[in-house]
């Protein structure tokens, strides 16, 4: 997928998921071979665990966009503030 269709998906989608989740924003950086590949920064405590949270930032991508509908796995940057500090963690899973 090209970095074009990548923007033309987040200018639609990002504002109706933020609207939707509240506490964290997540961003599409590519789809390619079958695979959702997003950035995602939580700004609360998100009252699960981070592989709970990424499948579920992934398939709401997955369910809400036709041109990712074909999806068979995700990976997920995903970034959490946890009393002051900042975590990264590189998150990979199926469908």
């Amino acid at each position: 997928m090209t970095k074009k269709e990548t923007n033309k998906i987040n200018e639609r989608f990002i504002p109706e998921l933020e609207k939707k989740a509240g506490g964290y924003t997540a961003e599409l950086m590519d789809y390619e071979n079958e695979g959702i590949l997003l950035r995602v920064s939580v700004e609360e405590e998100p009252g699960k665990s981070v592989q709970e949270l990424a499948l579920e930032i992934a398939s709401a991508w997955k369910n809400n966009n036709p041109e990712l509908k074909g999806a068979k796995a995700y990976r997920v940057f995903l970034s959490t503030k946890h009393k002051g500090f900042v975590h990264s963690t590189d998150i990979r899973g199926t469908f």
